[in-house]
């Protein structure tokens, strides 16, 4: 599951490689951004449900699920609300698992050290 909002998953495409030696991988690109059709809402709920409609497509019951940055917040939702659907879960730098994850104050950090310009 990648990071973002707003990045395509592909940056994972080393991962996915490294992976696909012992594993099936499958990826999916979040809701609002090509070429996904689905927009909002945008909420981690709806996010969670997206996971799992994307494993009932592909036909798993169960997958060991990777997530990095925003995927990893997820994956650790993902997690507590349908951990039957999973046999792993990889978390790499998440933000936070609880409330918000602290987007507000992340947020916060990044308009503050984003040079004007470039906001």
């Amino acid at each position: 599951m990648h990071g973002g909002p707003g990045l395509l998953w592909s940056y994972l495409q080393p991962a996915v490689e490294e992976l696909s030696d012992g594993y099936t991988v499958a990826t999916y690109q979040q809701r609002g951004l090509p070429p996904s059709t689905a927009r909002a809402p945008y909420d981690v709920h709806t996010q969670v449900r997206d996971v799992v409609a994307v494993l009932d497509t592909i036909g798993w019951s169960r997958a060991a699920v990777v997530g990095h940055s925003w995927g990893g917040h997820l994956l650790l939702h993902l997690l507590a609300a349908f951990p039957d659907r999973l046999t792993a879960a990889l978390v790499i730098d998440p933000l936070g698992g609880v409330g918000d994850g602290g987007e507000q104050q992340f947020e916060a950090e990044m308009f503050a050290r984003t040079p004007t310009a470039d906001l």
